[in-house]
């Protein structure tokens, strides 16, 4: 019985073993594709890092809401709107560095911070931050994968 139990106990062992070391590579969500905004939040901070204002821009208000999209694709960022909302379609070269997104308008121009990102499978988000001697802007803007 007690050379069973040990079998018994060396066989559990083995067992965790094996499917502990099972290939746990889950691919990494692609930015690649195209990008609906759903959502943008603005904050505001003091110097001190206080919260001075907080709010959200309702995706009604943007005059081209149905050309809220970003689109990644072979190194690209293609957007159909500008900063001020117009239906421009204008695109930059990017990429990846660690949780950051860095921009160039062509080959002979410098890198330049575009945004902070997260992103999950079917959610990206970018935030952007603008310092100044008042404080700081974030601007946090929602993308769902089309």
């Amino acid at each position: 019985m007690k050379k069973l139990s040990t079998l018994f106990i060396i066989l559990l062992g083995v067992f965790s073993i094996v499917t502990s070391c099972k290939d746990n590579d889950d691919p990494q969500p692609s930015l690649d594709g195209k990008w609906s905004l759903v959502k943008a939040d603005v904050k505001v901070t003091d110097g001190n890092g206080n919260v001075v204002n907080s709010f959200n821009i309702p995706i009604s208000q943007f005059a081209e809401k149905d050309k809220l999209e970003l689109e990644f694709n072979n190194g690209k960022i293609i957007s159909q709107v500008d900063a001020n909302g117009n239906a421009v379609v204008s695109s930059v070269n990017y990429r990846v560095d660690n949780n950051t997104l860095l921009v160039k308008a062509n080959d002979a121009s410098p890198e330049e911070l575009f945004a902070i990102y997260s992103l999950f499978s079917k959610e990206l988000t970018l935030t952007f931050v603008e310092i100044n001697d008042d404080g700081k802007i974030e601007t946090k803007l929602v993308y769902n994968r089309k």
